[in-house]
């Protein structure tokens, strides 16, 4: 459901159509109206906000999406230990990226959208999308990774949250 803050009583829309639990969303950057979800049953949902209707469904997503920053034509997704980056305008996977051992639990992306970095339990990875691989790797030191994001003035640096902690990463030093 989608609810106007100054109206929380009265839902603004109603968004129904998956079949399990939604475990994440995302909101276009440029095309407000456009809002993607994925459910636990791996299940992608593109949704026009403004009228209730499911767009588009694909596969590909059962923990987290996000849409690219600024233009948003691509659309990262995780399900188990691999992440998907969706085309948007062609509705197709523009590629699949492994690495991770353990199911990844975070994902983000940078501020240029050139970037995109994940989170398992056991490690963090900073990938380039354009050159479809990792180039930098954190291991955890046994406190489990569970989410991440990038600094919003200092891209090269990484904030991951764990049990009881916060680390901030800078693969350069």
């Amino acid at each position: 459901m989608i609810w106007d803050a100054a109206k929380p009583s009265n839902p603004f829309q109603k968004l129904v159509g998956h079949a399990d639990h939604v475990m994440s969303i995302d909101f276009h950057p440029s095309k407000v109206g456009l809002l993607s979800s994925c459910d636990s049953n791996d299940e992608i949902r593109l949704w026009d906000v403004n009228d209730g209707d499911c767009k588009l469904i694909f596969k590909g997503g059962s923990r987290q999406v996000r849409f690219q920053p600024r233009f948003g034509n691509l659309l990262a997704c995780s399900t188990g230990n691999i992440i998907n980056i969706f085309d948007v305008e062609t509705n197709s996977i523009q590629q699949q990226l492994q690495g991770h051992v353990r199911d990844v639990r975070s994902i983000c992306w940078d501020m240029s959208g050139n970037f995109l970095a994940s989170v398992s339990e056991d490690s963090a990875r900073i990938l380039c999308v354009s050159g479809r691989k990792c180039l930098h790797e954190l291991r955890s030191s046994g406190n489990k990774f569970q989410s991440c994001t990038f600094h919003p003035d200092r891209a090269q640096i990484l904030a991951i949250g764990s049990h009881e902690l916060l680390e901030l990463w800078n693969p350069m030093y």
